[in-house]
């Protein structure tokens, strides 16, 4: 039987905020999250929330996951940040096949970040082949793999377009071994999140690991494996209909930004959501 979504989360981020508000100075002075930090969250199952429970996630409902969010984001801002993107990052999950998603979740430690929506790759045999750089890489850090949202263009340079016209825009998910990172998150707030960039050059990536978040037959096949998350915005892309819908019918306190005296909470409201 499956166990209650999302069971313990709150509870337990707010056992973590001692923790997470004494290692707050470190991570705003060394731009990363600290280690004990890191560890705690990942034996919680905090970045779990969002995962389908068929991968052992908590399969949270939104409202549970934002509680969970302001818990953390009580003790430090910049770690609520880089957890919520990563756990919004996991929902990826629930577009892919069962093997490639376990693959990239299965173990209890395994974190999934990406940057924002930007440049092309090339459809090849099999896969996609992607050369390019990508910025504002939230929580990449704690990360062994990363993600790209991308524009798809064809052999001979013709972006591929889906039948209503629009651009065929997918994700493709590789290690981050693959990637060149850069240290450029150096800034007055959120300095922990480490907010980095990161670059591909040449790099084959199989259709496997590749997501369209935005394709009906894709959400199809994640409700027909079992891997059906609960949240109502995992199945909807941040610039979807059904997500606008979402979002307006969340109750408006689960929203609210973390009440904290810090630099990193002032930046914290000036920052869009890429995940």
């Amino acid at each position: 039987m499956n166990k209650l979504p999302g069971f313990g989360l709150i509870e337990r981020a707010r056992a973590l905020a001692p923790l997470i508000a004494q290692e707050a100075d470190e991570i705003e002075r060394t731009r990363r999250l600290t280690p004990p930090v890191v560890s705690a969250l990942i034996e919680n199952g905090l970045y779990r929330s969002l995962l389908p429970q068929s991968l052992g996630g908590a399969e949270a409902p939104l409202e549970v996951f934002m509680q969970m969010q302001e818990e953390v984001a009580n003790a430090d801002a910049s770690t609520a940040w880089c957890l919520g993107q990563c756990s919004v990052c996991a929902m990826t999950a629930a577009y892919l096949d069962p093997a490639t998603a376990r693959e990239i979740f299965g173990a209890p430690d395994s974190i999934l970040a990406w940057g924002a929506v930007a440049g092309e790759v090339q459809a090849v045999p099999g896969g996609y082949r992607a050369h390019g750089r990508w910025n504002f890489a939230s929580g990449s850090r704690q990360a062994n793999w990363l993600g790209a949202h991308v524009q798809v263009v064809e052999a001979d340079g013709k972006k591929r377009l889906k039948a209503d016209g629009t651009p065929d825009i997918i994700t493709i998910l590789f290690p981050i071994a693959s990637a060149t990172m850069y240290d450029v998150w150096d800034v007055i707030g959120l300095r922990g999140t480490g907010t980095d960039s990161y670059s591909v050059d040449n790099l084959f990536v199989p259709e496997r690991f590749a997501a369209r978040r935005d394709d009906p037959r894709c959400l199809k096949r994640a409700r027909s494996t079992g891997s059906r998350p609960t949240s109502p915005l995992a199945w909807a892309s941040p610039r979807s209909p059904s997500a606008s819908r979402a979002r307006r019918s969340t109750p408006r306190p689960i929203w609210r930004v973390a009440r904290r005296p810090r630099a990193s909470r002032r930046c914290a409201r000036t920052m869009r959501c890429r995940a």
